[in-house]
């Protein structure tokens, strides 16, 4: 795989890095003490631009997000953030870092968003000017330098780029470095399009945000090793080499006929992650699925996944087996339509895809290796649906006769040896669960009334059991019976009220003091009549629950804050955005306040008992979860979602507002500028120095640093006549000998720690005019080849 970045010796690095900052006027950068290194290593050993968004509902909601993936902290001083445009022609400073920028620390983020946008309140740094959607890199550098730390393009972009350029991320969502989340953003294989996937809903994470990965958790202890014979061991076999990845990807059923042995490429949709079950994860395209084991390595569901590897059978089950350099994660994809099927047809021309069936359960559960198997049958022959212990799907309710439909993944775990038997479905989520309904009564004898015994049916309940979903579409006043989870308990809304949920929907329960209060986790049946309030469908109880015990909440559905509506009325969400506008007290002890990710703010309303505490503050990043509920009229049926979180732990602060009242926000805390520009992405502007239409970073010491653009000047800012002429002489000599000074002895330390050796070429045809220039000033730069009595090696 070409590498455009590739690690170069330091010797060659120092004189153009150096002259470059001598060309800007700044101090080389100062790093850590660390050996000296010839090369970079591959991965987390450096600073990476972890997340960047092009733009939301406003082309303005963008950010770009630096994390440090190591285990100690890294220099921010003297290095600088560009936009550069699609075709490489102009390179724009977003952000820089002058002497005294504090580093950044093991495992934190530090995010620079556009200051019109809806990130600006928990941006460290803005800049005035917007990126483009279609096509453009980041990259961090040394200020001025024609090399990159880091870089990422997207779209379009042909150059300061890794190898291949992710996908362009659509409006409002962003592209994040693998693995993501709560792992950090640590793989870097030098490929964008490898290194980088699309998230719909984007986590930008600041200053202020926790570390990741938490540095509290506990580690796993290694296993003691057994002491082993004093033998003499037998010869090392040599590594199987990693398969050459095939030109075109072949479809999934042209793998399946392939004989083992065969190295593959196949090209589908993720129906589960990597690390689904112990045969690994499972891909699917219009022909077929397979299943696919990575060795140290793993796979996100959802998304587009090319993998190349080893064709073999694991208990009869079509595997390909892959090294985790041979797995590309492409664009998010949406399932495939399930294939509706018999329980007695389910086999091996479905192995590996996703798959409909109905049927009663069979026979009692049996626990197995990773979860639970289960029977089920429609008549024409059972099939084990097997249900693993980390999807969090809830059993209590399979009794045998017990009537299900249902999604889940065909695969094969054959024990018998004849490789046509062990088919099982399994499912991934309770999503995959559609219905669960109980066995109807059996028929009991009664006299008849001639007075001879006859068989005669025991009439059934007055009201058939019916899922939630099933009862939101019942007519108003219509008497229902429903079974579901309690997900908000009676009175943490309002007196009288809870929330109800099952697999298909949720449902808001009015439930009289004469018939109990629901608590949360119950899982309870409630037979009562459709109504509305607030323009929310209600279930009005007047009888006491049949509580059947206690069961898993339902997952909360992920959804933007401007799309949640009444698709998700009742359920349990989770969204994330800015805490935007002033929190409001409201009587009783609440609070009310509204988010937005950039999609359309949506209100959070948190009731007196939920015990909020203090809520969080204005421009505030936060991820709320809780039921949706609705507060409207009869005339905008439409209109008052708003979320309803349970307690406190239901907030979570996914980063701090930064202080308005710093000049350049957060900036200043970092000892940086805000690197605003004046110009748009078609303003000439020169890579290599300050004139890419960035503000020049000041000498700032530690708390200082610049404004942000469109920060108005006071009076107070402004001196009040101008310095004498000789105070300029010597303030320029002063500076003048602070600068070489910083120069010769930050150089001294950034060859001696190999900081310098992080930087990567933007493409291998700058190799030429970069030797040329070293050539051209060897003569200049030919004192500095000598640093603490090391000579240094030219190439």
């Amino acid at each position: 795989m070409p590498r455009p970045f590739v690690p170069i010796a330091r010797a060659a690095a120092l004189p153009v890095a150096i002259l470059s900052l001598l060309m800007a006027g700044l101090p080389v950068l100062a790093v850590l003490d660390a050996p000296l290194a010839q090369e970079v290593e591959a991965g987390a050993g450096h600073l990476v631009i972890s997340e960047l968004q092009t733009g939301g509902a406003s082309a303005s909601d963008e950010f770009v997000e630096l994390y440090n993936p190591t285990d100690a902290a890294l220099p921010l001083e003297g290095l600088e953030l560009v936009y550069v445009t699609a075709s490489g022609s102009t390179a724009t400073r977003k952000a820089a870092w002058a002497l005294g920028a504090p580093p950044l620390g093991a495992g934190q983020h530090l995010l620079v968003v556009n200051e019109a946008g809806i990130h600006a309140g928990i941006g460290d740094l803005a800049y005035g000017t917007g990126v483009a959607a279609t096509g453009g890199a980041w990259a961090l550098r040394i200020q001025g330098a024609a090399m990159a730390i880091d870089a990422v393009g997207w779209g379009t972009a042909t150059a300061w780029l890794e190898t291949r350029a992710a996908l362009a991320p659509g409006s409002g969502a962003s592209l994040e470095r693998l693995p993501g989340g709560a792992q950090g953003s640590t793989q870097d294989t030098d490929d964008n399009l490898v290194d980088f996937i699309t998230r719909d809903v984007p986590d930008p994470q600041n200053a202020v945000s926790p570390p990741v990965p938490d540095p509290n958790a506990l580690p796993t202890p290694l296993p003691t090793p057994a002491a082993s014979p004093a033998e003499t061991p037998p010869a090392t076999p040599l590594a199987t080499p990693a398969p050459t990845p095939a030109e075109e990807p072949i479809s999934i059923a042209a793998a399946r006929a392939m004989p083992d042995g065969a190295i593959v490429t196949i090209r589908g949709t993720a129906l589960t992650d990597g690390a689904f079950g112990e045969g690994g994860g499972y891909l699917a395209d219009e022909s077929g699925g397979m299943a696919i084991i990575v060795d140290e390595g793993t796979f996100p569901r959802g998304h587009m996944v090319e993998v190349t590897g080893e064709l073999d059978d694991r208990y009869a089950q079509r595997t390909i087996r892959a090294v985790a350099s041979a797995v590309t994660v492409l664009a998010t994809a949406a399932d495939p339509a399930p294939v509706d099927i018999g329980t007695g047809a389910v086999g091996e021309a479905v192995e590996g895809q996703l798959v409909a069936i109905e049927g009663a359960v069979s026979g009692a559960a049996t626990s197995l290796s990773g979860g639970v198997g289960v029977d089920v049958d429609d008549g024409g022959g059972p099939v084990r649906v097997f249900i693993g212990t980390a999807t969090g799907i809830d059993l209590a309710a399979w009794s045998v006769g017990t009537s299900v439909a249902l999604h889940g993944v065909v695969g094969q775990r054959d024990s018998s040896g004849s490789g046509t038997a062990g088919y099982r479905v399994q499912p991934r989520d309770p999503a995959d669960i559609l219905a669960v309904e109980p066995p109807a009564p059996e028929p009991t004898a009664t006299p008849s009334g001639s007075g001879s015994p006859g068989a005669s049916a025991t009439p059934a309940p007055d009201l058939p059991l019916l899922s939630v979903e099933a009862a939101r579409r019942a007519a108003t006043n219509a008497r229902v019976r429903v079974r579901g989870v309690v997900t908000v308990a009676s009175g943490a809304v309002e007196p009288g009220s809870a929330v109800v949920q099952d697999t298909t929907a949720g449902i808001l329960v009015r439930i009289g003091d004469d018939a109990g209060a629901l608590a949360r986790g119950e899982l309870v049946e409630l037979s009562g009549v459709r109504s509305t309030k607030g323009g929310m469908l209600t279930l009005r109880v007047t009888e006491p629950p049949l509580r059947l015990g206690h069961a898993t909440e339902p997952a909360a559905l992920r959804v933007a804050t401007g799309t949640a509506g009444e698709a998700q009325e009742a359920r349990l969400v989770v969204v994330r955005g800015a805490v935007t506008g002033r929190v409001s007290r409201l009587t009783a002890g609440g609070a009310s306040f509204e988010i937005d990710d950039g999609s359309g703010p949506l209100r959070i309303a948190f009731s007196g008992r939920a015990s909020l505490g203090q809520p969080p503050a204005t421009g505030t990043w936060v991820e709320i979860r809780g039921a949706l509920g609705q507060e409207t009229s009869g005339s905008q049926p439409l209109r008052g979602y708003r979320v309803w979180p349970r307690a406190s732990d239901d907030v979570t602060i996914v980063a701090g507002a930064t202080d308005p009242e710093l000049s350049g926000g957060a900036a200043a805390a970092l000892g940086g500028t805000s690197g605003g520009t004046s110009g748009g992405d078609g303003d000439p502007a020169d890579p290599a120095g300050p004139a890419g239409g960035g503000r020049e970073p000041a000498l700032a010491t530690r708390g200082t640093g610049g404004q942000r653009p469109g920060t108005p000047t006071g009076p107070a800012h402004r001196p009040t006549e101008p310095p004498p002429a000789s105070r300029h002489v010597a303030t320029g000599i002063g500076l003048l000998l602070l600068g070489l000074a910083g120069l010769l002895g930050g150089g001294t330390a950034a060859w001696r720690t190999g900081a310098i050796g992080r930087l990567r070429r933007p493409t291998d045809d700058l190799e030429t005019p970069l030797r040329r220039d070293e050539e051209m000033l060897e003569p200049l730069l030919a004192p500095l080849t000598v640093v603490g009595g090391s000579p240094m090696k030219r190439p």
